[in-house]
């Protein structure tokens, strides 16, 4: 189990429209954390990562890459932007709901059939990850760790997901998304330093 056949059903059956909206976003998302990013170095690092992950995208079907790495610059830009006090709450919590959720209903649309089921399982990961965003606001630590703890999240909810349309839902199957988040939330936790930034 792991990264390369997560969310397999979902992406056989993303559509054109589909694909050019994740695409869009993430150039979107990208230039604007060049201009949030101060060290040339990290700029670098994303844009590497994103031609590669785009690539992997377009020619290699391979589109879990991409997605996470779009929502760890999206987590990124709106703490940044609520700490140095751009936005108001009310308008990241707005764009939070519109990336997430329609990220989500993007990803859930093409492989259940019902609106309602739809609605319902995008609404219900959304209410989860809102939750844990607005959590993390407060918390002393930088907008890299808390962006990378909430996509650990987004990862262990999508892949539940996952493995409910794929008949899959047990421990066996949720064991290891369970783990993976569970270490990546621990080594941030015991790693970075609990000061304000």
């Amino acid at each position: 189990m792991g990264l390369h056949f997560t969310f397999t059903a979902m992406l056989n059956k993303l559509l054109n429209w589909q694909s050019l909206t994740i695409c869009t976003l993430f150039l979107l998302s990208l230039i604007n954390y060049f201009y949030l990013e101060q060290l040339l170095i990290l700029k670098i690092n994303f844009l590497i990562f994103g031609v590669i992950f785009v690539y992997l995208f377009i020619w290699k079907n391979s589109f879990q890459w991409l997605i996470f790495l779009l929502l760890y610059l999206i987590g990124f830009s709106l703490y940044y932007y609520l700490a140095i006090g751009s936005l108001a709450i009310w308008i990241t919590i707005l764009l939070f709901v519109l990336v997430v959720g329609g990220l989500t209903f993007i990803l859930v649309q093409p492989i259940i059939t019902k609106f309602s089921s739809q609605f319902f399982y995008s609404f219900l990961i959304l209410i989860v990850n809102l939750q844990i965003f607005l959590a993390l606001v407060p918390w002393p630590v930088n907008m890299q760790s808390k962006s990378v703890i909430l996509l650990s999240v987004i990862y262990f909810c999508w892949g539940l997901l996952n493995l409910k349309i794929e008949d899959k839902l047990n421990w066996q199957g949720v064991l290891p998304y369970l783990l993976t988040t569970f270490i990546i939330i621990t080594a941030i936790i015991s790693t970075v330093s609990w000061v304000e930034y």
